[in-house]
C-alpha cells in the first residue's frame, strides 16, 4: 500500500479545488479526488470545524445486536487484545451500523475526548453526503480496505488526523458493519494501517473457524427465534459446558450481568443446570419439562421447568442448548392443553325465577371475594358453570380454572392428584415428579366438585392447605406455597354427613364462607321456556335443524314434568327430540316415551320428591294432558264453536273459557 503523502501539496491541491475546481496533475490520489467531487456536489462545507451533531446515544446503540455479541465472544482474546493495542498507540476505534452511524467506541481516552469533542462519537454518520470525504465512506462504497490522510479529508475539522476503515460482512456475504481507526496525523505510521488489517482478517477468521468448529447445528433462524424468546431463557454451551450465549430473558430473570456469564462454566452460573446438561451429554438425547429450582436474586429458590437439545456436528455432540421456563407459564401451558379453563360466565346461566335469581346474585358477590366458596345442589343443576362464572368474573380471570371430582379419583390417588408428587414417591412415579391440581391452579382458581366424597383422612390435610395456604407434595418434605381461590361443590347434605362422622365439621365451616343453593328445576318452571329456547337454538347448530317452534303441548308437558335429571336431564331431552323430529316444528310425538309413562318414578335420584308426591304429580298431569288434548280435538271438530266443546264436555261456557284462558297463559313465557 503506498502512503507516500505530502501535506503542503496537498493542503495546496485542496484549497485549489475548493476555490477553483481544480488541482495540480495528477497530485491528488484519483478516489480522493472523486470523493471530493462528490462532496462539493453534495454541498459539504469545506470548513466546518465539527461534524454535524450525532443522534442520541440511546438511539445508536439499539444497533447493537445478540449476533454482534455472540460473534465478539467468539473472537474474545482477539478483541480484547486488540482494544489493548488500539490505546497503546493512541488510536481511537469506531464501529457502525450498516447505515454508518458509530454504535461503538474504543481506544485511548485523550485522542476520544478530543474526537468526541468535534463530534466524531456514537451517533455520528459517516456518509460522503454527510460529512464529506473519509475512509468510513469510501470503504463503503469500494467495499476495501481505504485509508485517508490529514488534507485529504474534505472538512477541516478532520484535517489533522488518519483514518482507515475495512468493512464487515457475515457468513452470508451481507453487509453488516464498518470498522474505522483514527489517529493525530502526526502518530501516523503505516503500522496502524496494517494493524487493522491484521485486526480484521484475525477477527474475522476466528470468528468464522469458531462458528465452523461449534456451529451447534442450529440455523441462523432457529437461533434468532429462540434467543429472543421473551417467555423463557435460553443458554448455549459447548460440549465441555462452557456458556456461548444467553438471552435477555436469563439476564433480566436473574438480575445477571451479561457479560459475566459468557465464557464462565455452567456449573459457575448455573449450578443447578449441571445435571440437565450432564444426563444430555451422557445420553445424547433431548430431555424435556425436567423441573429444577434455581437461587433467584441471590437466595429465593424458585421452580423452573427445563428442557435440553444435544447439537451434532459429524455424530459428535459439539454443544448443548438449555432452555427454562417459570413454572407458572409452564403450568398455564398445561391447563390450556388439558382444557383446565372456564367457558362459562354469568350470562350462560339462564333464568328468571326468583330463586335463580338470587343464587346468582350471590355469586356475582362471591366472584369479588377472595373468601371461599361452597355450591350446593342436585345433580345437573349445574354447579360447575356457576363455579366457572364466578372465576370468569373475579379478578383471577387470566388464571387457571382447575376442575377436579372429588367422587372420581381413586381413595389411593386423590392425595397425590391434588398435591402432586416427588420423584420416587412411589412405585410408577415419574423421574422428575408432577405438580398437582392445587399447583396447577397457582393464582387461578381450583373447583373441588363432590366434595362430599373426599376421604376422611384427606380432609384433614385439604383443611391445612386451606388455613396455610401451603402444599407439600407426596414424598416430599418442602412446602410450597399456592394463590389459588377454592370453591367446592356438592350434591350431598354435609351437615347429615357431619353427623355420621364421614365429614369434618372444622372443613365445613373453613369451606361454608359464602353458600350458593342452586334451586332444582322443578322448582322454577318458569324458567323452563328460556332453557328450552337456548337449547333448541345450540343443538339446531350442532344437529344441522332448523326447527323454529316448539308446541303448546310440548312445553306444558316439559313444564310440568319434576326433572329429577335438572337441567341436564332436560337438555338430554331436547337433544334426543330433536334428533328424530323431521319437520321445523318439535312435537309431542318427538318426545321421549319415559317422560309421560308412570314409570319414570324408577328413574330419579334420591334428592327427588317422595314416591307418593310423584305419583300425585304424574296423576294430576296425565289427567291435565288428557283434558287439554280432549279440548283441542272438540275445538277442531267443531270449528271453534264454545256451546257445542262445553255441551259435550259436561261443563258450563264460563268453565270452558277459564280453561281455554289457562291453556293461553301456560304458553307465554
Amino acid at each position: 500500500m503506498d502512503f507516500s503523502y505530502n501535506h503542503d501539496l496537498t493542503v495546496r491541491n485542496r484549497e485549489a479545488f475548493i476555490y477553483k475546481g481544480r488541482i495540480a496533475e495528477n497530485s491528488v490520489r484519483s478516489e480522493i479526488l472523486e470523493s471530493w467531487q462528490r462532496s462539493k456536489a453534495a454541498k459539504i462545507d469545506p470548513r466546518m470545524a465539527a461534524l454535524p451533531l450525532p443522534i442520541p446515544e440511546e438511539v445508536a446503540t439499539q444497533a447493537v445486536t445478540e449476533d454482534w455479541i455472540y460473534q465478539r465472544d467468539l473472537a474474545h482474546d482477539n478483541v480484547f487484545d486488540f482494544y489493548k493495542l488500539i490505546s497503546s498507540t493512541q488510536s481511537a476505534y469506531f464501529i457502525t451500523d450498516d447505515n454508518l452511524t458509530i454504535v461503538i467506541q474504543r481506544g485511548n481516552e485523550a485522542l476520544l475526548r478530543q474526537l468526541n469533542a468535534i463530534n466524531l462519537c456514537i451517533g455520528c454518520n459517516l456518509y460522503e453526503s454527510n460529512i464529506g470525504t473519509n475512509a468510513g465512506s469510501l470503504a463503503k462504497s469500494t467495499g476495501k480496505q481505504s485509508f485517508v490522510i490529514g488534507a485529504e479529508h474534505y472538512i477541516d475539522a478532520l484535517q489533522d488526523y488518519f483514518s482507515t476503515a475495512f468493512c464487515n460482512y457475515d457468513d452470508k456475504g451481507n453487509f453488516l458493519c464498518i470498522g474505522l481507526l483514527v489517529c493525530k496525523l502526526d502518530n501516523f505510521t503505516p503500522f496502524q494501517f496494517e494493524i487493522l488489517k491484521y485486526y480484521s482478517i484475525s477477527a474475522v477468521s476466528q470468528v468464522n473457524l469458531k462458528l465452523r468448529e461449534l456451529e451447534l447445528g442450529i440455523t441462523n433462524e432457529l437461533l434468532s427465534l429462540s434467543v429472543d424468546q421473551r417467555n423463557k431463557g435460553l443458554i448455549l454451551v459447548d460440549e465441555r459446558g462452557i456458556i456461548l450465549r444467553t438471552n435477555q430473558w436469563l439476564v433480566n430473570a436473574f438480575a445477571l450481568d451479561e457479560r459475566s456469564m459468557h465464557r464462565k462454566s455452567l456449573d459457575q452460573v448455573f449450578p443447578e443446570l449441571l445435571k440437565v446438561f450432564q444426563q444430555t451429554l451422557a445420553t445424547g438425547k433431548p430431555s424435556q419439562l425436567q423441573e429444577i429450582e434455581i437461587t433467584s436474586q441471590g437466595s429465593m429458590h424458585k421452580a423452573f421447568f427445563a428442557d435440553s437439545l444435544p447439537i451434532y456436528k459429524d455424530d459428535r455432540i459439539v454443544g448443548i442448548a438449555i432452555s427454562i421456563e417459570d413454572s407458572r407459564s409452564v403450568h398455564k401451558m398445561i391447563n390450556q392443553v388439558t382444557h383446565s379453563s372456564a367457558y362459562f360466565t354469568f350470562a350462560d346461566l339462564i333464568g328468571s325465577s326468583s330463586a335463580f335469581t338470587a343464587a346468582k346474585s350471590i355469586s356475582e358477590d362471591a366472584a369479588q371475594s377472595i373468601s371461599n366458596v361452597l355450591i350446593t345442589g342436585e345433580s345437573g343443576t349445574g354447579k360447575e358453570l356457576f363455579a366457572q362464572s364466578i372465576h370468569n368474573a373475579s379478578k383471577r380471570r387470566k388464571g387457571p380454572f382447575v376442575s377436579i371430582n372429588c367422587a372420581a379419583i381413586p381413595r389411593e390417588l386423590i392425595a397425590s392428584e391434588l398435591f402432586g408428587y416427588v420423584e420416587g414417591a412411589f412405585t410408577g412415579a415419574r423421574k422428575s415428579g408432577a405438580p398437582g391440581k392445587f399447583e396447577l391452579a397457582d393464582k387461578g382458581t381450583i373447583f373441588l366438585d363432590e366434595i362430599g366424597e373426599m376421604p376422611l383422612e384427606m380432609q384433614s390435610v385439604l383443611l391445612r392447605v386451606l388455613e396455610e395456604r401451603m402444599i407439600t407434595r407426596v414424598g416430599g418434605s418442602k412446602p410450597i406455597p399456592v394463590d389459588v381461590k377454592v370453591i367446592t361443590a356438592t350434591n350431598k347434605n354435609l351437615l347429615e354427613s357431619i353427623k355420621a362422622k364421614e365429614f369434618r365439621l372444622d372443613l365445613y365451616y373453613r369451606l361454608n364462607v359464602i353458600k350458593i343453593d342452586i334451586p332444582p328445576l322443578r322448582q322454577r318452571p318458569e324458567d323452563i321456556p328460556l332453557l328450552v329456547e337456548h337449547f333448541v337454538a345450540q343443538f339446531n347448530v350442532i344437529l344441522h335443524k332448523n326447527i323454529a317452534n316448539v308446541t303448546p303441548e310440548v312445553m306444558e308437558l316439559l313444564q310440568n314434568y319434576p326433572w329429577p335429571g335438572n337441567v341436564r336431564e332436560l337438555r338430554n331431552v331436547i337433544e334426543r327430540s330433536m334428533n328424530i323430529c323431521r319437520t321445523n316444528e318439535l312435537v309431542i310425538e318427538n318426545i321421549p316415551k319415559e317422560i309421560m309413562s308412570k314409570n319414570f318414578s324408577s328413574l330419579v335420584s334420591d334428592n327427588a320428591p317422595s314416591e307418593v308426591y310423584k305419583d300425585k304429580i304424574l296423576q294430576e298431569f296425565t289427567e291435565k294432558v288428557n283434558e287439554k288434548n280432549k279440548i283441542l280435538e272438540l275445538m277442531n271438530r267443531y270449528a271453534g264453536n264454545k256451546s257445542r266443546v262445553a255441551k259435550d264436555l259436561g261443563i258450563s261456557r264460563t268453565t270452558l273459557y277459564r280453561k281455554l284462558d289457562e291453556m293461553e297463559s301456560s304458553l307465554k313465557p
